[in-house]
């Protein structure tokens, strides 16, 4: 470390702050009375208008989610009419309900896309749904392949499919205020 004698320390600094008083003044153009830095100047534009969704009244939730339980109904029908005969091992009524079941899921989304927009915060729901009805539909075939000629484990599999499918329809219509009563008795 080198160490100096304190007088050309001094010098150093003085010579330091009589550069930096220069450069002050020469940035500022002597007095700053005549010639005063340019200011930026403040653009004020008006704050855009926020976008506020229209309110959605309960009316309009409870006539929209009545749209919706009607639209469900026939495919929850059929539905139950499959768990009947499956119980009674009726292969004609299973037969019958089944080949029902892909329709009534085509109406039910036609119907639900017709009922309009789902309220806010329940679109989630109502895609699931749609998810779950298709589900459905694609379980169909194995259904009748496993359990219309020769029913035995593979359609007892599908039936659980099934069932697990609707009580997962179920949970999903009872936030939308449909209450369903499916009876899964095997």
């Amino acid at each position: 470390m080198y160490v100096g004698d304190g007088r050309n320390m001094c010098r150093r600094i003085r010579a330091t702050t009589l550069a930096l008083g220069v450069l002050m003044a020469a940035c500022s153009g002597g007095d700053a009375k005549e010639s005063p830095s340019p200011q930026p100047t403040l653009v004020t534009r008006p704050s855009p208008t926020p976008t506020i969704p229209s309110p959605i009244g309960t009316a309009d939730v409870a006539r929209w989610a009545k749209a919706v339980g009607d639209a469900m109904d026939p495919f929850l029908q059929d539905l139950q009419a499959a768990f009947d005969a499956v119980k009674a091992r009726d292969l004609d009524a299973l037969g019958t309900a089944l080949r029902h079941i892909p329709d009534d899921v085509h109406e039910a989304i036609r119907r639900i896309d017709a009922s309009g927009p789902a309220p806010p915060g329940l679109q989630d729901e109502v895609d699931h749904l749609r998810g779950l009805l298709h589900q459905t539909e694609r379980l169909i075939p194995s259904l009748q392949a496993d359990c219309l000629h020769s029913p035995g484990l593979p359609c007892a599999a599908d039936v659980a499919q099934l069932a697990d499918i609707t009580a997962q329809i179920i949970d999903v219509l009872k936030p939308l205020g449909i209450d369903v009563n499916i009876r899964v008795e095997l």
